[in-house]
């Protein structure tokens, strides 16, 4: 039996890396003999930027459509639009390029877990110049797990969906609008999906990779990236009663211990604790949501 399926790209202003992804889903594609893959790119440039690098394929399997609402969530939610009858949706991000096996391995953990939700490891290619203390702190490395184990949420970095998940529920339940400049709607599908009783598992062969900019591999983005995580956790944490204050004094504590953490590391050690890093500025970025509504990562320049 024949699997349809649809690979869903959100892009913005990235044609190389757009290029190199598409060329590396079609070989991907080519190694599963019984899928049937389209792919769909929507273009949240309102002047459709990426046009030409889509249309330079010049096959019928590849979709370009522009999507003039800014943000990832509702980019996303066109091409779950345009979809169509299909029986799985993938999703993958425009910096990324995937490896020749990548379907093939979402597709197999799938029909052994029955998941509705198969998500699999972005693994991240840093320039050559970074520097040293970044490099060797780990702070880009995600975390590993068995191929199969169950998990509570998941990126749309590598997802695949089965697509019954989203025909079963109006376009208002698909990715929040509301986190579509400060990032976070995967988050809040997923564990949305979750709670209802969709099992989201982890497949460890299915590998995509990104190149990470050189402007990203420094302290002032990392700090950036994690606020708008600490903003995206706070919130999603439940309750409305007491909760900023909540959001306050667990953002408070975040700071305290993530800074001693990089302190004392920083000192005898030299060199970056990722984890305190990260858990400092998840603190900062509970705070700022609990009295200002957030870091906004993806604001638009008018």
């Amino acid at each position: 039996m024949t699997d349809s399926i649809v690979v869903a790209i959100a892009t913005y202003k990235r044609p190389t890396e757009l290029e190199r992804l598409i060329r590396s889903i079609l070989i991907a594609a080519d190694c599963g003999p019984s899928l049937s893959v389209n792919i769909i790119v929507v273009d949240n440039d309102e002047l459709g930027s990426a046009r030409e690098v889509a249309e330079s394929f010049n096959d019928s399997n590849i979709e370009y459509y522009v999507q003039q609402i800014p943000g990832i969530a509702a980019t996303r939610n066109l091409a779950i639009e345009k979809a169509g009858e299909v029986d799985f949706i993938v999703f993958v991000d425009d910096d990324e390029f995937v490896e020749p096996q990548w379907l093939t391995e979402l597709i197999r953990v799938q029909k052994v877990t029955e998941a509705e939700l198969v998500a699999g490891p972005v693994k991240s290619i840093l320039p050559a110049k970074s520097p040293k203390f970044i490099l060797e702190s780990g702070i880009f490395d995600r975390p590993e797990r068995p191929d199969g184990a169950t998990i509570m949420e998941a990126g749309s970095g590598n997802l695949l969906c089965s697509y019954r998940v989203f025909q079963t529920r109006s376009k208002s339940e698909w990715f929040s609008n509301e986190f579509g400049l400060t990032g976070g709607s995967d988050a809040e599908l997923t564990r949305r999906l979750h709670r209802e009783g969709n099992r989201i598992v982890w497949a460890s062969n299915a590998v995509a990779w990104e190149y990470v900019e050189p402007q990203r591999v420094s302290l002032g983005w990392l700090s950036k990236r994690y606020r708008r995580v600490g903003g995206v956790d706070y919130r999603l944490s439940p309750g409305s009663f007491g909760r900023r204050i909540r959001g306050i004094t667990s953002g408070a504590a975040r700071i305290i211990s993530g800074a001693l953490q990089v302190s004392i590391d920083a000192v005898l050690k030299r060199q970056l604790n990722a984890s305190g890093f990260r858990r400092l500025f998840r603190g900062v970025g509970y705070i700022e949501a609990a009295t200002r509504g957030g870091f906004v990562e993806y604001k638009r320049s008018k």
